[in-house]
């Protein structure tokens, strides 16, 4: 049985530690997001996440850009030391 929690966005879900999540997988959306930060294309995402659809990435970085007072600390939480 599934513990992810749909959100208003389509692809998003929260999972049991209520971190957004995207698609099948439950990629943890900060993650999709820092690589957008970054400068990544979607097209590049997609590359690198094949088992994500464009649509799933284009949701998940939406999500990120309509939450980023909850994103933006899961990225920072996230990165390494010296950045």
């Amino acid at each position: 049985m599934s513990t992810l929690v749909k959100t208003e966005h389509p692809h998003v879900s929260r999972n049991a530690k209520g971190r957004p999540v995207v698609g099948d997988a439950a990629l943890e959306v900060h993650i999709l997001a820092r690589w957008w930060q970054l400068g990544c294309t979607v097209e590049e995402l997609a590359e690198s996440y094949p088992y994500l659809t464009r649509g799933e990435i284009l949701d998940a970085l939406s999500y990120y850009h309509d939450h980023e007072a909850e994103i933006l600390p899961l990225i920072q939480a996230n990165l390494p030391p010296d950045e």
